[in-house]
């Protein structure tokens, strides 16, 4: 059978439609593109982890009683004993916006933090504004005056007429649809030249966790995969013991950590700084607490090969 009709025949067995129906489904959904991003980088984890000396067994996502370990694989090395928890994530995909790239203020003041600036291949601010004024050159015109979001406009309550109330004014006489449109066009034209490559642990508030966010001991590697920003699934892993707990709560991870950059022409390959590594024995070899066998869920369904 070819692989095109492969294909054909299971997205029929299994969804009742043909391929092109099932394609304008997921385009229609970020919600299930999103699902099947996470699939497809959990699968080529563990291939590459696989064809690496480690063995892998898929940690049970829905467990009678209390699920013990929070974490999509159990790992170890072939012919080891220790079992550790491993999670699999990919980038947030919203990054630029969310931290507002789409005004020039507000990218030149984020990138410019110490912690960032050292991520980036600019020794300074004003090098970073040069790159930007001349990169970004829809900065000194089209795209000069601040523009706001949805959320932004309608809790912006003024005291006195100003610059940022006349724009605001201004945005909510041509309505929401422009609005986010041109936040769209924005963040794109920001993102052919930078780019931002940011984590996204989010958990549901289940067993012991106190908020939002992944406990610190859950799991004793996590894995990024680079995709969503150098567009080529490649990983980088942490333990995440050696993160800045989340201020919070120390028993937890934060939300995002800014692991480094893109910026075109100057860092297209962005710098991985420590905590985060390329090697995944280097931090595998420092994993000092398996879990217990006879506590292990593992989803005997799906480690079928």
């Amino acid at each position: 059978m070819s692989a095109n009709s492969e294909l054909d025949e299971f997205v029929k067995d299994n969804f009742g439609v043909d391929v092109d129906t099932l394609i304008e489904a997921l385009e229609l959904s970020p919600n299930a593109q999103g699902y099947l991003d996470g699939a497809i980088t959990e699968l080529l984890l563990k291939r590459y982890l696989e064809g690496n000396g480690y063995e892998l067994l898929r940690i049970k996502e829905k467990w009678s009683g209390p699920k013990v370990h929070h974490g999509d694989f159990y790992i170890r090395k072939i012919g080891g004993t220790d079992w550790f928890v491993l999670e699999s994530k990919g980038l947030k995909s919203n990054s630029e916006a969310w931290n507002s790239f789409y005004n020039k203020s507000r990218l030149i003041s984020f990138m410019s933090k110490p912690e960032n600036l050292k991520r980036t291949p600019f020794k300074t601010a004003k090098q970073l504004e040069d790159y930007i004024k001349k990169e970004l050159p829809a900065f000194q015109n089209k795209y000069k005056i601040d523009t706001y979001t949805q959320n932004e406009i309608d809790k912006y309550k003024p005291k006195r007429e100003s610059e940022k109330s006349k724009i605001i004014t201004s945005l909510k006489k041509k309505g929401y649809a422009y609005v986010d449109a041109q936040i769209s066009e924005r963040t794109k034209y920001v993102m052919t030249k930078i780019k931002i490559m940011d984590t996204h642990f989010v958990a549901g508030k289940s067993g012991n966790r106190k908020i939002a966010t992944p406990r610190v001991d859950e799991f004793g590697i996590a894995s990024i995969d680079l995709f969503l920003r150098t567009g080529k699934h490649e990983f980088i892993f942490v333990d995440p013991t050696k993160l800045v707990p989340s201020s919070k709560d120390p028993n937890h991870l934060q939300q995002n950590y800014i692991i480094s950059f893109i910026i075109k022409g100057l860092q297209d390959d962005p710098v991985i700084p420590k905590p985060w590594c390329k090697d995944f024995d280097e931090i595998f070899a420092t994993l000092l607490n398996p879990v217990k066998e006879s506590e292990m869920q593992v989803d005997s369904r799906l480690n079928v090969h």
